[in-house]
């Protein structure tokens, strides 16, 4: 009776919202596996406690990077700009799960590098992502 009405949002903002929901979602969850790895090796290795800021930055970096990815990827355009909403959105829940779990919300100067480098590593991982898209595209 009404296969041919389409969808009120197909392709629209709900897919993108999707989408940006889905990079920063296994961006988060890669990093809290990174993380709980790291403190693994922590406690029973003997890894300096000294490496801890470096491996926090580089797995927030990475993280970035794949949640500017993973939107792109999905839609095939718009790789800079979704990529950058996806790095900062990333970086903002990494931002509310900090303060959360510590004394009050964190303002310091690291959490603003952290959110210029999570912007500009997601809009790179979002130009990659439309790129392989459509290397994909042409290789049919």
């Amino acid at each position: 009776m009404y296969e041919n009405v389409k969808s009120v949002d197909s392709g629209g903002m709900m897919s993108v919202a999707t989408g940006f929901l889905k990079g920063a979602g296994i961006s988060v969850v890669f990093t809290l596996i990174v993380f709980l790895v790291a403190a693994l090796l922590l406690s029973y290795t003997p890894l300096a406690e000294e490496s801890i800021p470096y491996i926090a930055f580089i797995t927030e970096g990475i993280g970035a990077a794949i949640s500017g990815f993973v939107p792109a990827k999905k839609t095939g355009r718009n790789g800079a700009v979704s990529g950058a909403v996806c790095g900062f959105l990333y970086i903002l829940i990494i931002w509310i799960c900090a303060s959360v779990t510590s004394d009050g919300v964190m303002l310091s100067p690291h959490i603003f590098i952290m959110a210029a480098i999570s912007v500009v590593l997601g809009c790179m991982g979002g130009i990659l992502g439309v790129n392989l898209k459509s290397n994909n595209k042409k290789k049919r």
